[in-house]
């Protein structure tokens, strides 16, 4: 199945189109004689700054969208709201936080750290989702998923696996938790990058079934 690109106006492209794309998007950046590699390059960095780490396909949102139908939603780490306004288009009920979002966001996003938001939104929220949370960053994304899953809800992770770029230590080397590298829901995963291997995972109680 082909997959179809956001860009910021939410108009769509797919790979064929990405040396096309990054000449429009960025000017004299990708120069025509460039190898396709750089202009990917350069069409990654663009979409980071401007509009998420994770690359959302259409055929993604309709199925994460599928999956959280009848539920609300705590989005964690949302930035400046891409996959909020995403959501939220197909109707779900997406209550976005982030501890710092840009002053440009493309959907609201309520200013909350992670463990605040965590704090304020488990008791009436059914599943709790975050991608490319800071490598770098503190375990709140553990505490998130502890919260959750103890209460017997849901958490969705777009990100790189332990060892990758994204996810604290504390929370890839918990014995506490598992982690499946598929969620049967989403039927046509996040494309990634070059060099970059993100997926959609669903975090388990440690002791459930981990496939």
């Amino acid at each position: 199945m082909e997959n179809h690109y956001f860009e910021m106006e939410e108009e769509t492209f797919n790979r064929e189109g990405a040396h096309l794309v990054a000449k429009a998007l960025l000017g004299t950046l990708c120069s025509a004689d460039m190898p396709n590699r750089w202009d990917m390059y350069a069409i990654r960095n663009y979409f980071c700054r401007n509009a998420a780490w994770c690359f959302p396909t259409v055929e993604w949102a309709d199925s994460m969208a599928a999956l959280c139908e009848g539920k609300k939603v705590l989005e964690i780490g949302a930035g400046n709201g891409l996959i909020a306004k995403l959501m939220r288009a197909r109707g779900v009920d997406w209550v976005a936080t982030d501890a710092a979002p840009p002053e440009r966001v493309l959907s609201e996003v309520e200013y909350l750290r992670a463990g605040h938001a965590v704090d304020k939104y488990v008791d009436e929220c059914d599943l709790v989702f975050w991608s490319w949370w800071p490598y770098e960053g503190s375990a709140e994304d553990l505490y998130a998923a502890e919260n959750f899953l103890k209460r017997g809800k849901r958490v969705i992770v777009v990100g790189e696996s332990g060892g990758g770029c994204t996810g604290s230590r504390d929370f890839w080397e918990s014995d506490d938790i598992g982690i499946n590298y598929r969620v049967p829901e989403i039927r046509e995963d996040l494309p990634s990058w070059d060099g970059i291997h993100d997926h959609t995972h669903e975090v388990v109680n440690s002791g459930e079934e981990v496939w």
